[in-house]
C-alpha cells in the first residue's frame, strides 16, 4: 500500500495526504483492485488478530475501504498484507488522462481536486477487475517464489506449493496455473531438489520478475 501511495506521488506531484485520499476514494468507488489476507478468527482483540496464523486471500470490496486502515503496516480493517499491484495503478492513472494531450503524466491539480484516474472516462477505459485480481496473485506468487529460492536455494515442489497455497488463497487450481505461469518445465514436472548457485538464485528471480504484467 505504501508503495501505491509513492507511485501516485511520483506520477502526480501531489502530497502524501492527496495521494492516500485519491486511493482511497478509487477503492470505494470501485475503480482500483486489492487483496488482502483475512484471519480465519473471530478474536476481538487486534493484537491476538494479527498474530492469528491461519488466513485466507480475498478482494477487497468497495465497503472495506471506510475500514480502519494502517497505510504503513498494509492493513485495511481486518484485511492484512494487503496488495495493489503496480499495473493496477497504472492502469487506474491511466484512465484520467486526456487522450487528445501529449501529456505523459496526470497532473497534480487532478490528484488534488479527487479527480485523478477515472472521472470522465469511457466504460472501454476501465481496466478488469479479474485481470487486476489476477496480476495481484501474481505478484503475491513471484514473492513467494522469490523468498524461497532465497532461503531454501531452490524451487518450492508441487506439495510445498500447495500448503502454502492452501494458507494464502490459492485453491489447487490457482496454485497449478501460477506453477505453469512462472516455474521452468522441469520443475513444474516434479524434478530433483536442485541446489542453485548465488548466480543461479539471482537469474532466477530477475526471470520471474520478467514474466509480470508491466
Amino acid at each position: 500500500m505504501s508503495q501505491a501511495v509513492r507511485l501516485v506521488i511520483e506520477r502526480c506531484g501531489c502530497s502524501d495526504g492527496e495521494a492516500k485520499d485519491a486511493l482511497l476514494d478509487a477503492g470505494r468507488s470501485g475503480r482500483i483492485a486489492a487483496t488482502g489476507l483475512v484471519p480465519l478468527s473471530i478474536l476481538p482483540d487486534p493484537k491476538k488478530l494479527a498474530a492469528y496464523p491461519h488466513r485466507t486471500c480475498q478482494d477487497l470490496r468497495p465497503g472495506d475501504w471506510g475500514s480502519d486502515i494502517d497505510w504503513e503496516a498494509n492493513r485495511i480493517g481486518r484485511n492484512f498484507d494487503v496488495r495493489i499491484t503496480r499495473h493496477g495503478v497504472e492502469a487506474w492513472l491511466n484512465q484520467g488522462r486526456d487522450p487528445e494531450s501529449d501529456a505523459s503524466e496526470p497532473s497534480a491539480d487532478a490528484a488534488r481536486s479527487g479527480a485523478i484516474c477515472g472521472e470522465g472516462a469511457t466504460p472501454n477505459q476501465k481496466p478488469s477487475r479479474k485481470q487486476a485480481v489476477r496480476h495481484l496473485k501474481d505478484e503475491v506468487y513471484v514473492e513467494r517464489v522469490n523468498q524461497f529460492l532465497r532461503a531454501e536455494r531452490r524451487y518450492p515442489t508441487r506439495d510445498e506449493d500447495q500448503q502454502w497455497g492452501s494458507g494464502h488463497g490459492f485453491h489447487r487450481e490457482v496454485m497449478r496455473v501460477a506453477r505453469g505461469k512462472f516455474l521452468p518445465a522441469e520443475i513444474k514436472k516434479g524434478g530433483p531438489r536442485k541446489q542453485l548457485s548465488d548466480e543461479d538464485i539471482n537469474l532466477a528471480i530477475e526471470n520471474l520478475a520478467a514474466k509480470l504484467p508491466r
